[in-house]
């Protein structure tokens, strides 16, 4: 969610459908854009596991059928994590990039530590908080905020 008006060209852009493969991509490492120099914060090192490259999306976004849209403070876009998705991080030169994120689970998620990381990286605090693989994170770390009635 933008705190800031946000251009079309400038805002997170995504692949409909993307987040249905089965493959797992090699993703850029991120921290490689923090200021302080940290590379290895919540990082997964993703070319330990990928089966391939992310695809060159910016030499034809059509053809991958790219969508983003203009949007102001308070628009809010949910998607799959797994949706391939990027942008530039560049606004006019007169504004900063400010915006609000969250992440939601479903009512299915379990726990599962990985070897090679997690992004972000949560296993300390969710094992400090008594959760082991296999188990659901309804704890005080992940609260239920919303349930769906039963039929009777």
């Amino acid at each position: 969610m933008p705190l800031v008006p946000v251009k079309r060209e400038n805002a997170l852009a995504y692949v409909p459908g993307s987040h249905r493969q089965d493959s797992v991509f090699n993703q850029y490492n991120f921290g490689a854009l923090n200021p302080d120099g940290k590379t290895d914060v919540d990082q997964v090192d993703f070319s330990k596991i990928a089966e391939q490259s992310i695809p060159d999306i910016d030499a034809d976004p059509e053809s991958f059928g790219v969508v983003s849209w203009d949007m102001q403070p308070g628009d809010c876009v949910v998607f799959n994590s797994r949706i391939m998705h990027g942008g530039s991080g560049k606004l006019d030169a007169d504004r900063e990039l400010s915006v609000f994120t969250t992440k939601w689970l479903g009512d299915d998620v379990r726990i599962e530590f990985r070897e090679c990381g997690m992004d972000p990286d949560h296993s300390a605090v969710m094992t400090e908080h008594g959760l082991k693989p296999g188990d659901r994170p309804g704890t005080d770390l992940y609260p239920r905020v919303w349930s769906r009635a039963r039929a009777c």
